[in-house]
């Protein structure tokens, strides 16, 4: 686990992802909470790190490396792409779901991650362990990535009526943090998420979002795997 290390060792890692790097800012208790329950994980090219149909409690955050997201609904079909920078595999925790696809590393190359366990969340209403603010932090940040996503197979496949059905979701309630903002941004996830595992279901190609983010750079990357790793 990192909490090994001094959260201030690895400050600059924190303040090149999203949502960690807010956390950083204004949310450390939330910071230390989850720093006691993350890792980093190495994957090797083609190993798996969330496979559909099991349930699990982690979620990712990728600093390097490439994933392949395989849905199996309709043969093994790869669906989309995982940059580094981007979060995977928190929808169906967030919905104690099983896994809906499998996600792989992609292409010749290891990938690393920030492995964070989901438990400290507990359920929606209950933060002895992580805010509100953390909390609705995360899930603007998948909501966010999600709709993102959306838009990007809208752009692809224009004639369909995604877009009127993302024009149809309640808009957000603007900056708040209170409990119904909250619990708008969890039933926004849970109305993204079903689009998204419909249009998995109908891609004729991949898609080719990628998000605008800076991922860390390869000299905070070595420095991490040489703090971590030995």
């Amino acid at each position: 686990m990192l909490n090994r290390f001094p959260v201030e060792r690895l400050e600059p890692i924190f303040q090149s992802l999203p949502f960690f790097s807010q956390l950083l800012a204004e949310h450390r208790t939330d910071l230390q909470a989850l720093y006691e329950h993350s890792k980093i994980v190495v994957a090797e090219p083609g190993e798996s790190i969330i496979q559909a149909g099991e349930f699990d409690s982690w979620f990712y955050f990728v600093l390097n490396g490439e994933l392949s997201v395989i849905s199996h609904d309709e043969g093994n079909v790869e669906v989309g792409l995982i940059y580094p920078a981007e979060i995977v595999g928190a929808l169906a925790i967030m919905y104690d779901t099983e896994r809906s696809a499998t996600v792989t590393v992609r292409g010749n190359e290891k990938a690393l991650l920030l492995a964070v366990d989901y438990t400290p969340f507990g359920e929606l209403d209950d933060f002895s362990q992580i805010s509100l603010a953390g909390k609705i932090s995360l899930m603007q940040l998948v909501a966010e990535r999600t709709e993102a996503r959306l838009r990007a197979y809208d752009k692809q496949f224009p004639n369909t009526d995604l877009a009127e059905r993302l024009r149809a979701l309640p808009k957000a309630p603007g900056n708040t943090c209170d409990l119904d903002a909250l619990h708008y941004w969890y039933y926004r996830i849970d109305a993204l998420a079903q689009l998204l595992k419909e249009w998995n279901l109908t891609l004729e190609n991949l898609d080719d979002y990628h998000p605008p983010v800076t991922p860390p750079s390869k000299a905070l990357l070595d420095d991490l795997e040489q703090l971590y790793f030995g």
